[in-house]
């Protein structure tokens, strides 16, 4: 019966909060029909825009420049498409988000029923947009593929627009403004949610934000997230004008919050940084009540660093990995070390520490 009216009322139904995530996945699956459909006529008229100017000849002359401008509209109007059309395709996506003028998405992998022990909920950062969603999703999903049967459900959050260049957008506050309101609204419906289905248990609710995700994680602590972890991985900043954790309002006083940046990670270079509007408030990482997670190395034993390691931190089976299914699942996760500082005649320098990392058990 949720279902159906989700089908009757799509656009009313899809986002609206508290209603259960049947009628929201029922709701948004027609929502994708028509966005497809709609999404269809845009790729067709810029195909057709293109052939309409190249047929124009050298006289009177298209600028190349012109032409190129539209063929980037036409491959980011392909990738909507595609996203769209691999959605219609699979019915079976528990899409609990979705608005394609603003470019909100969330789905939910995995189940949430009665044995259900833990649900994550991660939002993306700067460059991740509609077009390549997916490819989150997949990325996450690895962690609910690990683990037994009912332990895990993951979600992956993006509530609306993330910024799609490192300059000048990602040193915005912007986004995060915006997105940090909806996401602890979000997670006040998971953890309803999560209730309902469970009978009441006392399954755990982890939130976490990868790159400038964690800017929005950040700001939403600010509004009352609900959740019993907070992980920040290669993070931005804790939120713009956060100093410490007295700075925010959980629902729950006894979150606990983790974070990890893999040595040599260039967004090392912002964390903490913040001028007005720019920047994403205090480093995750040297955050007092912020407990720092290992990186460690890749499953072939290659240490986890550099550019690389900005997204490598979720190849599956590395040391990165392993610690944030660890928080998602509430095992043991693996602490850094604290850094090496040496001090020169030209100043400190800090360098990662070779002590192994310590063993810390999840309640």
């Amino acid at each position: 019966e949720q279902a159906v009216i989700g089908m009757l009322f799509p656009s009313e139904v899809g986002n609206l909060s508290g209603a259960s995530f049947v009628a929201r996945d029922a709701a948004n699956y027609v929502n994708v029909v028509v966005a497809r459909e709609d999404q269809a006529t845009v790729v067709t008229d810029l195909e057709n825009k293109i052939a309409g100017l190249r047929a124009m000849g050298p006289y009177p002359g298209i600028p190349p420049s012109v032409i190129a401008a539209y063929e980037t509209q036409l491959a980011d109007a392909r990738r909507l498409l595609t996203t769209y059309t691999t959605l219609v395709n699979e019915p079976d996506r528990q899409i609990l988000v979705f608005d394609a003028k603003s470019g909100a998405y969330a789905e939910l992998t995995g189940t949430i029923g009665p044995g259900t022990r833990n649900v994550g909920v991660i939002c993306p950062g700067t460059t991740t947009n509609m077009g390549t969603i997916l490819g989150n999703v997949a990325k996450y999903s690895t962690f609910v593929e690990a683990a037994p049967p009912d332990e895990l459900a993951m979600i992956t959050w993006m509530g609306g627009g993330l910024p799609q260049t490192i300059f000048p957008e990602a040193l915005s506050d912007s986004y995060s403004r915006n997105l940090g309101p909806l996401l602890s609204s979000f997670s006040k419906d998971v953890r309803m949610e999560t209730g309902a289905l469970t009978a009441g248990s006392t399954a755990h609710l982890t939130v976490a934000g990868h790159s400038y995700g964690g800017a929005v994680v950040g700001i939403a602590e600010t509004y009352g997230l609900d959740a019993d972890r907070v992980m920040h991985v290669e993070s931005a900043g804790m939120g713009n004008d956060v100093g410490s954790i007295n700075d925010y309002r959980p629902v729950n006083p006894d979150v606990r919050r983790y974070s990890m940046t893999a040595p040599g990670d260039p967004i090392a270079h912002v964390q903490g940084a913040d001028i007005g509007s720019l920047g994403h408030g205090a480093d995750p990482d040297l955050m007092e009540g912020v407990t720092r997670l290992y990186t460690g190395n890749y499953e072939d034993g290659t240490p986890v660093e550099g550019t690389s390691a900005h997204g490598g931190v979720f190849n599956a089976r590395s040391d990165s990995w392993q610690n944030m299914y660890e928080v998602f699942t509430g095992g043991t996760v693996q602490v850094r070390p604290p850094d090496t500082v040496t001090n020169t005649r030209y100043g400190p320098i800090t360098a990662p520490s070779t002590a192994a990392p310590t063993p810390l058990d999840i309640p």
